[in-house]
């Protein structure tokens, strides 16, 4: 995403979402083709009158990719790629699009925590979405992967547009949502499980990195290296993020005529009544969160009353 779409111009639109989804799809559906293949043949593999389906009469996963390579060559591993591509442009590139746009809109809509229930949700989404995108071409694949082949031909369908054709033709459109809810019933819980799982790794390694940032700049400010920040020190941070020619953002409003000084000193007591804790008029590394945090809330006010002040000149 962050190749497709720059952050500092706001949120990705639905579009490059979906492009940047797919392509992972197609990765995916590049690398896993001959396990796709070999295991959809074992799933249907069956004996005596139980068995659906031609048979393919594989032992196992190395006897099939190798029964596989000796009569198509490597060709024949990648049989249905195209389908196993197209499978992973409409699934992934749906799921990942479903499932960053229902985080951004909970979080910024509907005031979620960032946090594994946010994920949970999301994730059960972007399952819905990517169920009711695949499983036509899943059906398609399905049975292009499983009928007879002969001197490396399908003997029933000649090619995907083919199998889609007869599809239609013999059963109808409905037959493109055969087993969705067993579908859902795997994909569900797979997709809410992975998101849930990578968003607390995400959020661990965000934590930590941040911690690091503030031990950093922290060491910086601390002027006199006594572990804390007096109040001197802290308005020398002001004074190096935010202190400005024009100031006229204080807490939110706008004031005409305000010195920097006299801004800097409210920004500084404001700072002071968040972020001290203890009341003793000194920042610990403990209590320096709340001063990241409170200076990033002043940074984001001004911002957007100097885009108020441009919009009026």
């Amino acid at each position: 995403m962050a190749t497709l779409h720059d952050p500092s111009k706001g949120s990705a639109p639905p579009w490059k979402r979906m492009i940047a989804g797919s392509i992972c799809g197609v990765m995916g559906a590049v690398s896993c083709n001959p396990f796709e293949l070999v295991k959809t043949r074992l799933q249907s593999s069956a004996a005596g009158k139980i068995a659906v389906g031609h048979q393919h009469n594989y032992t196992g996963v190395i006897q099939g990719l190798s029964s596989i390579y000796r009569s198509d060559g490597i060709k024949g591993l990648y049989r249905g790629a195209l389908l196993s591509m197209g499978r992973s442009i409409a699934g992934s590139g749906s799921n990942l699009a479903a499932y960053s746009m229902m985080k951004e809109y909970l979080i910024t809509q509907r005031d979620w925590v960032d946090n594994a229930w946010l994920d949970m949700v999301a994730g059960l989404t972007s399952g819905v979405v990517s169920c009711l995108a695949m499983n036509p071409i899943d059906v398609v694949r399905t049975r292009y992967y499983n009928q007879p082949y002969e001197k490396g031909k399908g003997v029933l369908y000649s090619g995907a547009g083919d199998a889609v054709a007869k599809i239609v033709k013999n059963e109808g459109f409905t037959a493109f949502y055969k087993g969705i809810t067993t579908h859902f019933l795997r994909i569900g819980p797979h997709f809410c499980l992975t998101f849930v799982f990578l968003g607390i790794l995400r959020r661990t390694i965000v934590d930590f990195y941040g911690y690091l940032d503030r031990r950093d700049s922290f060491d910086v400010f601390d002027v006199d290296h006594n572990g804390v920040l007096d109040p001197e020190e802290i308005r020398h941070v002001l004074e190096g993020v935010i202190r400005e020619k024009n100031a006229s953002a204080v807490i939110g409003t706008t004031v005409a005529g305000v010195g920097e000084d006299e801004l800097i000193t409210a920004y500084m007591n404001r700072i002071l009544d968040k972020a001290d804790v203890d009341h003793d008029h000194f920042i610990s590394f403990e209590e320096y969160k709340d001063v990241v945090a409170e200076l990033g809330k002043i940074v984001g006010e001004r911002r957007a009353a100097q885009e108020r002040a441009g919009k009026v000149l």
